[in-house]
């Protein structure tokens, strides 16, 4: 079954698989069926089965999805009448494009082309909704796209249980095929051919066949990690599986019996089970033959182990596979056939990995070492103890050398030549004093040695390494300076210098390095960036930390900019060119002494991020690019103005946009307008702003407050309420934590005090309140669409802590506001606003409002102060 490709994660989802439903279509037996199914594979899905129609969707229920690496949408009859469904599906299709997320449609009980050609009941049902011309289009473009994916119909299955079956199995292998990197270990050089090898013998010939593989090789050789990769490529191919480790040490651990009936439990899907007696029930066989079932006998040293254990394959169904380690070629003889067994030899791989963080647990070497294997092709030994490698016999065929936290002196005396040597770490060899002439090794491509902190110099031979790719200087303490041959490496694309306080200048000619693509200069001597630098024509990221007095030359010609980061160099200017970094996308200016940034930011038409720090003469933000997410400036003490301006697009975007800004510790920054600009913001369209500043008052717009508390109710005057804006007033002196989370909890109350919604709004991002020395303001807002009409709302304020037990902190919160939003009151930009416009918003809101002809907020009677 063909779907959306994926790529592996780059970071942790916390949901496998997302459960997109209209409930009322779906019987409850069913999706209890298929919760179960994908929970018995170790599948952890999302299903919400308290959702009713017409709730919008909450801005958790988003992150969730997002949170997912598989979504399954079922679409029924009715599954196009609710918003809140279309909501999910418009989220889901925005996730299949921009992040990859696979997508699996269910066609339950409805005609795959009803819901595709968006006819029939399911059509009739979309076409009875009454909503925004935009919004139907967006929802209309998110059934047929994702409608003609490769899915399932229900009709073509005789049992739900077989669907259920078929769905559950796709599933675990979509998530197979995103995570078969975690099983593709990059570190076992040398290991994919002799997976290979044993997939042949496990899967050729007949597949219905009942068979047992050995293994057999000489103690370290690699045996257990061989079969360990192997099984964890395999298992789900199978109904169970078990890795038995150790069985020599196991059999002597516990008894035989003991052993076994673990192993039956894990198979049968048992919790707990209790057979002790040598001899199985008839129904156990039983249920044994039924399934087809993988297990790894690690370490075996006698056959009769296997017989006690249900090491035998005629015990369990056709199919089956066992797979046995040995030292012992007779022990896999009397069990498997000759040509079953794979013969491990001629070591090529060797690791040696510390057992502690210090050096009890190493290895020790009393006798010295006086050679290497042959073949050797990779060697990994953490805390080597000798100050010398005997390297002469391995030359020939060494592709990777890892000695991190070695006490090598030197490596080699240049006698040696390692023309297949690709990878070179000496990383946290402490007493390394020399690196001998790199002539030797004219493949290299990777060489670490950070924190080599008795390393003096660099070879100037290292100029001859045309395919080197990554030099890593961190921490060379001792280093005097860089070698200008370096300039010679055309093929490097990481130079990382980070903690080198004697290095005090960079080579003339780095412009040369015409394939540099990561440049790391923290902590070092360096006072300033040659202007060749403006060469580096595919250089990403540019990063300057520690660097006192840096000074920068123009920047025009550095294209591929995507990160820039000045911290702590006390930087006095930021060169007018900074408009050029066209690719820019995240900048960081972190406790520098400039007064003033160049107004050619608002050129940077691809920036997201942008931090400042700690700049504590910048006086005045200016207009900043339209495309910008997150600003955040925190000890900025004499800023005194920020503009907003680009908070407001030049033309209204369809897509939800989110930004979040933060001013913390600017204590002089005009916050009243920063606020009320915020707040004009969320009258906009499908715009989140998100904002912590400086404070201690609810702004006046909001038109509830509560002066003294944390919690606040009122009358909902209007109908169509599609948004809130929500405001805290957070003391830190009253809490004690460090990333806490701010949320509302809302409640909705229609008017015959029958229905209640209830809601909850997070601020989204987790924040360091420790670092917090006075009253901020956190001011949010959300957007939904309220299909039926709630007269009363109430809105309770608190803080949640990260912990393993929740904890809820209301004391800190010492008033709060909210901010009604309904559908008339949403405001239409066709273009930007100038600064001329904002500066009239410091006119007093209730004046604006009656020139524009309203009337003012406060004629409505709520349970709260208003205005």
């Amino acid at each position: 079954m063909a779907s959306t490709s994926s790529t592996p994660p780059d970071q942790w989802k916390t949901w496998d698989a997302f459960i997109s439903f209209r409930g009322k279509d779906i019987r409850q037996g069913f999706l209890s069926h298929l919760f179960k199914a994908l929970s018995g594979k170790q599948i952890n899905a999302f299903l919400d089965e308290n959702l009713e129609k017409g709730e919008e969707i909450s801005s958790s229920l988003l992150e969730t999805i997002e949170d997912s690496y598989v979504s399954v949408v079922f679409f029924s009859e009715n599954y196009a009448d609710s918003p809140w469904c279309l909501d999910e599906l418009l989220k889901i299709f925005q996730c299949m494009k921009t992040s990859g997320q696979i997508v699996l449609p269910v066609f339950y009980r409805v005609d795959p082309t009803d819901v595709q050609e968006l006819r029939g009941n399911f059509g009739g049902a979309f076409s009875k909704l009454k909503k925004e011309v935009k919004i139907l289009e967006r929802w209309r473009h998110a059934l047929i796209e994702t409608s003609n994916l490769a899915g399932w119909d229900s009709r073509n299955f005789r049992s739900e249980s077989e669907l259920v079956e078929e769905i559950v199995n796709v599933v675990l292998e979509k998530l197979n095929h995103i995570f078969k990197c975690d099983y593709k270990n990059d570190d076992l050089v040398g290991i994919e051919s002799r997976v290979r090898r044993m997939e042949s013998l496990l899967f050729s010939g007949p597949i219905n066949d009942r068979r047992v593989v050995g293994i057999w090789g000489m103690g370290g050789i690699g045996k257990t990690t061989l079969a360990e990769e192997v099984f964890h490529r395999i298992k789900e191919k199978f109904d169970g599986h078990y890795f038995v480790a150790n069985v020599r040490e196991e059999i002597m651990k516990q008894t035989p019996n003991a052993l076994r009936d673990k192993i039956f439990c894990q198979l049968l899907g048992e919790k707990d089970g209790y057979i002790d007696t040598p001899r199985l029930g008839a129904f156990t066989i039983r249920r044994l033959q039924s399934k087809k079932v993988i297990i790894v006998f690690d370490d075996v040293v006698n056959p009769n182990h296997l017989k006690l254990l249900g090491g035998v394959c005629d015990l369990y169904s056709k199919g089956s596979r066992i797979i046995i380690t040995s030292r012992d070629r007779q022990t896999l003889k009397n069990v498997c056939l000759e040509e079953h067994i794979y013969e491990m030899y001629n070591l090529r791989i060797l690791k040696f990995f510390n057992v502690s963080n210090s050096s009890q647990g190493q290895l020790q070497l009393p006798g010295g070492l006086e050679f290497l294997p042959e073949e050797l092709r990779y060697l990994y030994w953490d805390r080597y103890p000798l100050n010398y490698l005997p390297l002469k016999c391995c030359t020939k065929y060494l592709v990777e050398l890892h000695m991190p936290r070695s006490n090598l002196t030197d490596l080699w005396n240049g006698d040696e030549a390692l023309g297949n040597l690709k990878f070179l770490d000496l990383s946290n060899s402490l007493e390394l004093t020399r690196v001998p002439d790199l002539s030797s090794v004219p493949n290299l491509e990777v060489l670490r040695l950070s924190e080599c902190r008795s390393l003096i110099e660099i070879p100037s031979s290292i100029g001859e390494l045309k395919c080197l790719k990554e030099l890593n200087l961190m921490g060379c303490s001792k280093l005097l300076s860089i070698p200008q041959s370096i300039c010679n490496l055309k093929s490097l694309t990481l130079l990382s210098m980070s903690d080198c306080l004697n290095v005090t200048e960079l080579p003339e000619n780095i412009g040369d390095l015409q394939y540099l693509e990561t440049l790391h200069i923290l902590d070092s001597g360096i006072k300033a960036l040659p202007s060749s630098i403006n060469q580096l024509e595919n250089l990403v990221s540019l990063k300057c930390k520690g660097c006192k007095g840096l000074t920068l030359p123009p920047l025009t010609g550095l294209s591929s900019l995507q990160e820039m980061e000045l911290m702590y160099c006390g930087i006095l200017e930021i060169p007018e060119s900074l408009g050029f970094l066209v690719s820019l996308r995240s900048l960081f200016l972190i406790e520098n002494n400039f007064e003033s940034i160049p107004v050619s930011i608002k050129q940077l038409s691809k920036l997201k991020i942008f931090y400042l720090l700690g700049c504590k003469r910048l006086k005045c933000l200016p207009e900043l690019p339209s495309c910008l997410e997150q600003l955040l400036v925190r000890c900025c003490t004499s800023l005194e103005s920020a503009s907003t301006s680009f908070l407001f697009p030049e033309q209204e975007d369809e897509d939800r946009i989110e930004n979040i800004l933060e001013f913390t510790d600017c204590i002089n920054l005009d916050k009243e307008k920063v606020m009320e600009n915020v707040l004009e913001t969320h009258l906009l369209k499908h715009k989140i702003v998100r904002l912590c500043i400086t404070g201690d008052e609810v702004p006046r717009r909001m038109r509830y407050k509560n002066q003294s508390g944390s919690s606040l109710s009122f009358t909902l005057d209007k109908p169509n309420l599609i948004g809130v804006s929500l405001c805290l007033v957070f003391d830190p002196k009253n809490h004690y934590g460090y990333h806490v989370r701010f949320i509302c909890g809302a409640q909705f109350i229609d008017k015959s005090r029958h229905k209640i919604k209830i809601a909850k709004f997070s601020f989204r991002y987790a924040w360091m309140t420790n670092l917090l020395e006075s009253e901020h303001v956190y001011l949010w807002n959300e957007l939904f669409d309220m299909e039926d009409s709630f007269v009363e709302a109430s809105f309770h304020f608190f803080i949640e802590h990260f912990s393993l037990k929740p904890q809820h902190n209301f004391e800190a919160i010492i008033k709060c506001g909210v901010l009604p939003i309904f559908r008339d009151d949403c405001l239409h930009r066709d273009k930007k606003r100038s600064r001329n416009q904002e500066d009239e918003e410091d006119e007093p809101y209730s004046l604006q409002r009656l020139k524009q002809g309203q009337k003012p907020c406060n004629s409505t009677t709520t349970t709260t102060e208003s205005y």
